[in-house]
């Protein structure tokens, strides 16, 4: 998630003889870059409460309510986490039992979801008979429209996809980089790749025919992942349904729990800003 601030404004400044600004001045603009950035951004020191929130995280961006606009949305999800993270550190020291009990019940709902091989933005209750199932009969419509050209997109991206996970395994050790690595390499690796086609296609049928061939290939890469998207959603949609229907009870529970973990993380976090106020 990018979320933008108000620009800073920099003031102009004379320089000192050495061609230097005044230290002062480099101070003051750094304490405003700080307090910008503070407002901005998590502030979490203890490592357990990282953990903690990057699984509630997926409560959040779960649980947000539909008909919002993507900005308001974000701004929504930054605000709801910097109040979990102010709610964190003043309960944690505070009142220790509150978060202990905000961990177990989301504790226990990431297990009922694993128990149900469901992601949480799975958990929706389904619209009328009719539309569910017309939309998942246009997700295998979709993804029967996309399956000969995502396995040509598989097969030509494979070597590649394989080179920049393993690259990114070996390189990327502290988990943090990881995804970084992932996508350097997937920068260098895909684009060789094209380029190894198109070179083979020159060699083969002149420049003409490699060009069409590296377009061709690049969108069938595009195609292997919407199909793979297409399958997850396909997955969840229907494992949704099929607990509604069979486990209704189970489901709405489920349901139920998701939104009240979320009001619980709201106000312990507009509760401790009243303690701390």
């Amino acid at each position: 998630m990018l979320h933008f601030a108000e620009p800073i404004t920099v003031s102009h400044t004379d320089l000192e003889p050495d061609g230097t600004p005044r230290p002062n001045e480099v101070r003051e603009l750094s304490k405003q870059v700080e307090r910008s950035m503070r407002e901005v951004m998590w502030h979490v020191e203890q490592e357990e409460a990282l953990g903690l929130i990057d699984r509630a995280e997926k409560i959040f961006s779960a649980a947000e309510v539909a008909g919002v606009d993507e900005e308001q949305r974000l701004e929504r999800s930054l605000e709801l986490r910097q109040r979990f993270v102010a709610g964190y550190s003043f309960y944690r020291t505070h009142a220790p039992r509150r978060i202990d009990t905000v961990e177990a019940r989301i504790a226990r709902l990431e297990a009922e979801l694993k128990l149900a091989r469901l992601d949480p933005e799975d958990l929706s209750l389904p619209a009328t008979a009719a539309e569910t199932i017309f939309r998942l009969l246009g997700q295998i419509f979709l993804c029967l429209l996309l399956t000969p050209i995502a396995v040509v997109g598989v097969i030509v991206h494979y070597p590649a996809y394989r080179l920049a996970g393993y690259l990114s395994r070996r390189l990327g050790r502290e988990q943090d980089v990881v995804s970084t690595f992932k996508i350097v390499s997937a920068m260098l690796l895909f684009p060789l790749t094209w380029a190894l086609i198109g070179v083979v296609g020159w060699k083969i049928a002149g420049w003409p025919i490699a060009l069409i061939a590296v377009a061709a290939v690049a969108i069938a890469g595009y195609a292997a992942v919407r199909f793979f998207e297409e399958i997850d959603r396909f997955y969840g949609s229907f494992a949704a349904l099929a607990l509604f229907i069979l486990k209704r009870r189970f489901f709405v529970r489920m349901l139920a729990e998701r939104a009240a973990i979320r009001d619980e993380i709201i106000t312990l976090g507009e509760d401790a800003g009243r303690s701390q106020s």
